[in-house]
């Protein structure tokens, strides 16, 4: 029987038995077939020249790519690069962004325990970098300022001062662009139209949940499950602005499913982005958006098991991955569970509507009855989640920093000490978080 859909964790010990006799396997070292755990050698860089970067949603890799273009080689991503091979390049351009309060994206952990122990010798090296980043937290940009203060205490030369962006400002890249004398021509923003929107929270909830659909006017581009879609929109001073939203749909649908949700600052003032697409902008009004592909959440293969982990309009994030899991017949089994604060969001209630074997959903409730943070709701089901885990499955979590970070240190409570680094490593556990 399928698993059914539930928000009260004391009816969870039926569902955690259920269709995983296929965990006999060893989770450490387990390797599907058509799917190989990420490797993490360290070549020396062959060109002169060399566009490095370390992305958490895609942007530095995309932009990374366009400046690579330009300069005639390839982008390289930070943890492929030994630091050391830095000191027989003669120029280099670092697109480095910033997850959570400081941190190194998942993809650039391995350089920042390099260059934490290492100090070549890098005089010869003249360089240009880029720090992404949210002034939203404290340590703004401070991945990308540690690189930069590393490349100066090794005696490279920065060949103009650091170039800081906020949240995908465009005129932050416009100022990158000039300084590195990029002068291809940007991809044009594509119109899209508001064609659905409703609120999937409680009438009580005072930051509600909304639903957007959005149609193109032109031809439907392609994207994977993960992209990313960019929103240009224009603050009060008249300085265009961009914000970034997980995709939920799939592209066969022709349309983009976003959920956000509606904020207001402590004087009560609606978010910039948030109060202007869920009440601001009229049904049938147009916005300008671009997509772009997450490279950091890649979808697995089907026959790969897959625990979803979500908190808030992180859902938005696993719901494109559930959506393609489930198209494959005969795909592995998946678990989401996904965190909400008063109650079970429509379109996880709509998943649930007919059978699906291998399906198990999950939905603990902050400010339920009896309320349950995700966090403490996952040691409830350890041992249902060690067995899960030890039969391969790959783990994506997605949502805003502080619940995802809270919530993958009670999952590697569950798991064991280490759990988590052995599954990054293998390429196993994938974040995108905001």
């Amino acid at each position: 029987m399928p698993y059914a859909l539930t928000v009260d964790p004391l009816r969870l010990a039926l569902a955690a038995g259920t269709g995983l006799s296929w965990a006999g396997l060893c989770w450490a070292g387990l390797i599907l077939p058509r799917w190989r755990p990420r490797r993490h050698g360290a070549p020396a860089v062959a060109s002169r020249t060399l566009v490095a970067y370390a992305s958490q949603s895609g942007l530095a890799a995309e932009l990374a790519q366009q400046l690579a273009r330009a300069k005639g080689t390839t982008a390289q991503p930070l943890d492929s690069i030994d630091p050391a091979a830095l000191a027989g390049v003669g120029q280099a351009w670092f697109l480095v962004a910033t997850t959570g309060d400081g941190n190194a994206p998942d993809t650039a952990r391995r350089f920042a325990g390099a260059i934490a122990a290492a100090r070549p010798g890098l005089q010869g090296l003249r360089y240009g970098l880029l720090a992404l980043g949210d002034r939203h937290y404290p340590a703004f940009c401070g991945f990308g300022r540690a690189v930069d203060d590393w490349l100066q205490e090794c005696g490279a030369a920065p060949i103009f001062p650091r170039i800081e962006v906020d949240r995908g400002a465009p005129a932050d890249l416009a100022r990158w662009a000039a300084a590195t004398d990029l002068r291809t021509d940007p991809e044009p923003e594509g119109l899209w139209r508001l064609i659905e929107r409703e609120t999937l929270s409680p009438a009580t909830e005072t930051a509600p949940v909304c639903r957007l659909l959005l149609a193109p006017l032109g031809p439907a581009p392609r994207w994977r499950p993960g992209a990313i879609a960019d929103v240009t929109l224009t603050a009060p001073d008249g300085s265009p602005q961009r914000r970034s939203y997980s995709v939920a749909s799939l592209a066969e649908t022709g349309t983009v499913e976003l959920l956000l949700r509606h904020r207001r600052d402590a004087a009560g003032n609606a978010g910039l982005a948030s109060g202007w697409l869920s009440t601001g902008l009229a049904l049938n009004g147009q916005l300008r958006m671009t997509l772009r592909d997450n490279p950091g959440v890649a979808p697995l293969p089907a026959e790969v098991p897959k625990l979803l982990l979500a908190t808030g309009t992180g859902l938005a994030g696993v719901l494109a991955h559930l959506r393609a899991h489930l198209a494959v017949p005969g795909h592995a089994p998946v678990w989401l569970i996904h965190g909400e604060r008063h109650a079970a969001l429509p379109l996880l209630t709509e998943l649930t509507a007919s059978p699906r074997p291998g399906l198990r959903i999950d939905l603990p409730l902050s400010r339920g009855t009896p309320p349950r943070r995700l966090p403490d709701w996952l040691p409830l089901q350890a041992e249902a989640l060690r067995r899960f885990v030890a039969a391969g499955a790959a783990v994506l979590a997605c949502g805003g920093q502080g619940p995802g970070a809270a919530a993958l240190a009670a999952l590697e409570e569950c798991l064991g000490p280490g759990s988590l680094a052995q599954l990054r490593t293998a390429g196993r556990l994938r974040t995108d978080f905001y």
